[in-house]
Parts: structure tokens; C-alpha cells; sequence
């Protein structure tokens, strides 16, 4: 297990911020790594030792892989969004997911189908996220 993702675990666990989360196993991480070849390598660790679902007492979420534009949208907006893939939301319209047309692939947000610009000390990593997320709740 990646450091990080150690450090991120053990944040969750110390905080107990009532997140219900579910690990992904071998088998379904494999399929996710066969649909989309250059998926981060960190999205997969979430998945193996932290897990998907609801992050800080339904703060947010963490899909339990990838949605695609089509998933969630109609045709329309779909088709205007691809190139995107989601992996969360806030419960209430706000989504995050991958540009998948830069290499490597980054995180952004979206405010329903509009993507919200991106500061400068944006995380790069689905972990970083998490822990920036989990860092605002318990401040709040």
C-alpha cells in the first residue's frame, strides 16, 4: 500500500467520521483496470484499502468506479461532456471527476454539467482530494 494512501486510511480511521465505506476486491478492480487501461493508478488503491461510498458522514461520495458523461446525463449534454469520467458527487449536484484527455488524466469539478475552474494548489490525486475534503469537514 502507497504511503499516502496509508496516511490517508489512517486519517479516516482516527477521525471517525462516520464514512461508510465499502473495499473494492480483485476482481472488480481488474475490470475497472480493463475498461480504462490508463486509470490512475491512485483512483485503484482508494478503491483496494480505503473504498467507495459515503466520506464524512455523507459529506460525499466515491463511486465504486467509473461513470461515464451518459451515465448521468442526457444525450445532449453527454455528448458535451466527453472525455469526461465521474467518480463522486456531494449528494446535491457537485461532481468530480477525470479530464481524460490529458496525460496523466485530472480532477476536476462540476457544479451539475458546468465545470468549475481550478485553483492553483488544486489536489492532482483522488487521495489528495479526499484528505482536502475531509480537512474542510472537520473544520467546519
Amino acid at each position: 500500500m502507497d504511503c499516502h494512501i496509508r496516511e490517508l486510511k489512517d486519517f479516516v480511521k482516527k477521525h471517525d467520521l462516520g464514512s461508510k465505506l465499502k473495499v473494492c476486491n480483485e476482481r472488480d478492480l481488474k475490470a475497472i483496470k480493463a475498461s480504462y487501461p490508463d486509470i490512475p493508478e491512485d483512483f485503484l488503491a482508494v478503491l483496494a484499502h480505503l473504498g467507495w461510498g459515503s466520506y464524512g458522514n455523507d459529506s460525499f461520495m466515491i463511486y465504486n468506479g467509473l461513470l461515464e458523461p451518459s451515465d448521468i446525463f442526457d444525450d445532449e449534454t453527454a455528448n458535451e461532456m466527453s472525455g469526461y469520467l465521474f467518480l463522486g458527487d456531494d449528494f446535491s449536484g457537485w461532481m468530480f471527476g477525470y479530464d481524460t484527455t490529458c496525460v496523466p488524466w485530472k480532477i476536476l469539478l462540476f457544479d451539475h454539467n458546468e465545470c468549475l475552474p481550478q485553483g492553483e494548489n488544486r489536489p492532482t490525486t483522488i487521495s489528495e482530494f479526499i484528505f482536502s475534503e475531509l480537512r474542510m469537514y472537520l473544520s467546519d
